[in-house]
């Protein structure tokens, strides 16, 4: 087998990376992949809407901008557009106010921000149900320089392939499971435990965290999402898994 890598330069969350990925790796998984969905998008009215669900470290934005130069530079029929999920955070002071019992102590939403109670679900959902009809709509984003998100701060397209990704796009828990309703098409990456840790420690301490604090937000926060999304995730349409930090596979 090939070892043969390709460069891209990607702009991920407004910064700008390049990742490096196997010439075999993009042939077989993520051009096939788009290569199928392409003609069903070009078929359909409006909008072809992809849930694109993993846990945290599993590599779902970078897949989100791969896939979107791939169809670039390969002149996929359709234009892919990838939305976040953070958007849908409620506000910092939304999760001053509001509390949660955790071990039967009262806790406030902000210490365990990133976990699916401090997002605003109804709202999700309505997006979603107006994706599909292919109306005018901005979406939010997250804004990591205020850490609040920003309401109808992205344009959406009309007609082509749109990818949603999040954590907790595939969660089976009441209400997260009718997401699935909205989107023509589920994909969920899997990824290990050391992994995913691997990844997001790195994440951190290269946006100026301490050794020990991203630890202790692994521990206290991103470990219990990897563990509640992992063990209770819908089944999906396409699973993909990553095999190393530099290598995706496609199992189903």
């Amino acid at each position: 087998m090939t070892t043969e890598r390709i460069s891209y330069p990607l702009n991920l969350a407004e910064q700008h990376w390049t990742v490096s990925v196997l010439r075999t790796e993009v042939e077989t998984v993520h051009l096939r992949l788009l290569q199928d969905i392409a003609p069903r998008a070009v078929g359909k009215k409006g909008r072809y809407v992809v849930l694109l669900a993993g846990p945290p470290g599993s590599g779902k934005t970078t897949l989100g901008a791969l896939w979107e130069t791939l169809a670039s530079e390969h002149h996929l029929p359709v234009t892919i557009q990838t939305l976040p999920m953070d958007g849908f955070h409620f506000p910092n002071r939304e999760l001053d106010r509001r509390t949660i019992i955790r071990d039967g102590q009262p806790m406030l939403l902000r210490k365990i921000k990133g976990a699916p109670e401090t997002f605003d679900l109804p709202m999700i959902t309505s997006a979603l149900r107006e994706l599909g009809s292919g109306n005018v709509l901005a979406w939010p984003k997250y804004d990591r320089h205020i850490h609040d998100p920003v309401p109808n701060a992205i344009p959406v397209i009309t007609t082509g392939i749109i990818i949603v990704e999040g954590n907790y796009l595939l969660l089976d828990e009441p209400g997260w499971r009718d997401l699935q309703l909205f989107a023509d098409l589920t994909i969920f990456v899997a990824c290990a435990e050391p992994l995913s840790k691997e990844r997001l420690l790195s994440r951190a301490i290269r946006g100026g965290w301490s050794t020990e604090s991203a630890t202790e937000h692994w521990v206290f926060s991103d470990s219990s999402n990897w563990q509640r999304i992992m063990q209770h995730r819908l089944e999906s349409d396409v699973l993909l898994r990553v095999e190393t930090d530099e290598q995706i596979v496609r199992v189903k």
